[in-house]
């Protein structure tokens, strides 16, 4: 029996920007069995997912780095289209494929104290699905993908249509801002989580950007504040050989988008995005700049994101582990870089 058990698809993305094209495997289940592997191996992880038979080389790639990786064939393997404007803020996407919803049959060899759904779109797992994990352990579920549907190839954000027979068999649920207030109708958070918790779950998750996290269980709420990342961030910075104050800084992982509070760094930034977490796209750094200065006391000379556009894309970049990992920071030719995005390329 595993400790937890990571379901979904893995997507094929493609990127288009102005300056180029890139194609690359994405998805939630495919960033989160890599950072689980990252991890230390004290639980135990597998991956289920599902892609066309002949496209299957993100799960070579997977299995040659150590992960236990169940793959079942499917008509099609997810393919979004991602096109962006010089402003990268600005996105059109397209859905051109879907692969088929997971089965029971799929999961009956499928033994884990912790069953995490990587849901892209609404129909990926039906609420019969939900209730045969919940039979067999914990069911936990990023909602994001419920509230995604596809016609005619675009993206439609939707209600949550089976929602309570869904979460009546859930034990983890987690939400952000906007997705709370979708499910719910409601924009305080302890509401929310009262009202969700009464469909049945028992541990309920809302992260709220600069504001933290809150979390709900056993009629407690507990607050978990948004410094964590920034601190270690820091540290490690500051203790990097060659390091001096003032030393240029260039930063890659996540979207900066002016409509988010200056000290913003956390999933409203990013939550718009399929298959992504952000990894393509370049980070403006002028957050994460303010927040550690306004709120850590440190002066950072972090530039533009357009520094990484050369950078990115070479093997001295791509080598690099992503963040804290040990050679996730690197100084080239006088530059601090640091690998914030989530997965190596």
């Amino acid at each position: 029996m595993k400790d937890i058990c990571c379901i979904g698809h893995i997507t094929k993305d493609k990127i288009v920007t102005p300056n180029r094209t890139v194609y690359m495997a994405g998805g939630t289940s495919f960033y989160f069995a890599y950072a689980i592997n990252q991890l230390p191996k004290d639980v135990s992880f597998s991956l289920i997912t599902a892609m066309d038979p002949t496209e299957t080389e993100p799960v070579v790639k997977m299995r040659e780095a150590g992960i236990d990786v169940t793959l079942n064939p499917s008509r099609n393997t997810v393919f979004f289209e991602n096109i962006y404007e010089e402003d990268q803020n600005k996105r059109k996407q397209r859905v051109l494929a879907k692969a088929d919803p997971f089965t029971i049959r799929q999961l009956e060899h499928v033994e884990a104290k912790v069953y995490h759904l990587g849901s892209l779109l609404s129909d990926d797992f039906s609420p019969e699905v939900v209730a045969y994990l919940a039979g067999k352990g914990k069911v936990s579920i990023d909602v994001q993908g419920y509230l995604r549907e596809v016609r005619d190839e675009k993206v439609y954000a939707i209600d949550w249509k089976d929602k309570l027979d869904v979460l009546k068999n859930t034990y983890y649920l987690k939400v952000n801002e906007t997705e709370m207030e979708t499910i719910t109708g409601l924009k305080d958070p302890v509401e929310a989580a009262k009202l969700i918790h009464s469909w049945g779950v028992t541990e309920v998750i809302i992260t709220l950007g600069s504001e933290g996290s809150l979390v709900y269980v056993d009629d407690t709420f507990y607050e978990i504040p948004a410094y964590a990342y920034c601190v270690r961030l820091l540290d490690r910075i500051e203790q990097t050989e060659g390091y001096y104050q003032g030393i240029p800084i260039a930063m890659v992982g996540v979207v900066g988008n002016e409509e988010f509070p200056a000290t913003d760094l956390t999933l409203p930034v990013t939550s718009g995005m399929i298959g992504l977490n952000g990894d393509m796209l370049l980070y403006t750094g002028e957050n994460y700049r303010l927040f550690i200065r306004n709120y850590l006391g440190a002066t950072l000379n972090i530039l533009p994101a357009d520094a990484m556009s050369d950078m990115y894309y070479e093997e001295e970049y791509i080598s690099m582990d992503s963040f804290p990992g040990e050679n996730s920071i690197r100084i080239i030719d006088g530059i601090m870089y640091i690998k914030t995005e989530n997965v190596n390329r």
